[in-house]
C-alpha cells in the first residue's frame, strides 16, 4: 500500500492536469488492468468447473477468454499504455488520449471476457 500515496502525490504534482486528462483515466485504467490480471485466479476456475461437462462443444470465444493468456496479456497492455502515457507525457502530444484509450481498451476486454463466459449459457 506504500505505492498508493506516492502515486497520488506524483499525480497531484503535475503542472497542467487538463493536458493529460487529469487523474481519472489513470485511476480507472489501473483498476481495469488489475481486474483483468486477477480474472484467471478469481473467476475463471469457477467457470471451468461449470463447463467441464460440455468442454467439447464450447463456443470459440469462450475457449479464448478462458485461457489465462487473454486476461493477462490484456491487463499488461492496459497497464503498459497507462505507464507510457504517464512517463512520456512531455513527449506525447496528447497523453490523455492514450490514457483514455487504455480505459476504453480495458472496458472492451472486460466486456468481451464477460460475454465469452456467458456465451454457452445463452440460448441460440
Amino acid at each position: 500500500m506504500i505505492l498508493g500515496p506516492c502515486y497520488a502525490r506524483n499525480m497531484s504534482e503535475l503542472s497542467d492536469q487538463r493536458s493529460i486528462g487529469g487523474r481519472t483515466p489513470f485511476l480507472v485504467g489501473a483498476q481495469l488492468g488489475l481486474i483483468l490480471l486477477a480474472l484467471p485466479c478469481a473467476v475463471t476456475p469457477s467457470f471451468e468447473g461449470m463447463f467441464e461437462d460440455m468442454s467439447c462443444c464450447l463456443p470459440q470465444i469462450t475457449e479464448v477468454v478462458m485461457s489465462p493468456i487473454y486476461p493477462l496479456v490484456g491487463g499488461f497492455v492496459v497497464l503498459g499504455m497507462l505507464v507510457q502515457a504517464y512517463t512520456r507525457r512531455g513527449r506525447l502530444a496528447r497523453p490523455g488520449l492514450l490514457a483514455w484509450s487504455a480505459v476504453l481498451l480495458g472496458v472492451f476486454l472486460l466486456l468481451l471476457y464477460i460475454f465469452g463466459l456467458y456465451a454457452p449459457l445463452r440460448p441460440l
